[in-house]
């Protein structure tokens, strides 16, 4: 999922709840998180290559 193409009304989806944010947020930094990974994977693929 590119998150850039994402728009994403956090508040709207949160609400008036905190534990509701604490787990958008969560979601959102897993996401970050496995992206970084994945580019992190295909740097070492590249450097690997020459």
């Amino acid at each position: 999922m590119n998150l850039l193409l994402q728009r994403i009304d956090l508040l709207a989806i949160g609400g008036d709840h905190a534990a509701q944010r604490e787990l958008i947020l969560i979601e959102l930094l897993y996401v970050v998180l496995r992206a970084a990974a994945k580019d992190r994977e295909r740097g070492d693929n590249r450097a690997s290559a020459r």
